[in-house]
């Protein structure tokens, strides 16, 4: 009987401890931005501009200083990559999709965010152009 209830109260453990988040959080994205070094960054940034199709549909991490930006009635969400020494600095637009929309009131120029998306890109007057679509943004 003693054997039985400690049994049990281990799988109500387990259970608890599943059910409330304890379970290893597993990140969801192919190229994490935020856990590299400089020397490392730049590579990938210049590869990425050069060689788009490598990239696109790919999920990543990066984290950066908003800016939001107004031309010709569009208006553009800006993240500002910039290395230690701030001397190589790379602007990558990320869009807001209906998960993201709710937070659009919440971004400032000069916040520190960190955006989680799909690299996508758009033709415009013959030229590719590369976006994050967004779909999570952390205010860090």
């Amino acid at each position: 009987m003693l054997r039985r209830l400690v049994s049990v109260f281990a799988l109500m453990c387990l259970i608890v401890a599943l059910l409330s988040g304890c379970a290893e959080e597993v990140d969801d994205f192919d190229i994490d931005f935020t856990s590299m070094s400089d020397t490392m960054l730049r590579p990938l940034i210049s590869n990425i501009f050069t060689e788009p199709e490598g990239f696109v549909g790919q999920r990543v991490r990066m984290a950066g200083i908003y800016e939001l930006h107004a031309f010709q009635g569009h208006i553009f969400h800006m993240l500002t990559l910039a290395d230690d020494g701030c001397c190589d600095v790379v602007m990558f637009e990320f869009q807001l999709n209906d998960e993201t929309a709710v937070q659009e009131d919440a971004l400032r120029n000069g916040t520190n965010l960190e955006v989680t998306g799909v690299i996508r890109q758009f033709e415009f007057n013959n030229n590719l152009f590369l976006f994050l679509d967004a779909d999570e943004i952390k205010v860090s």
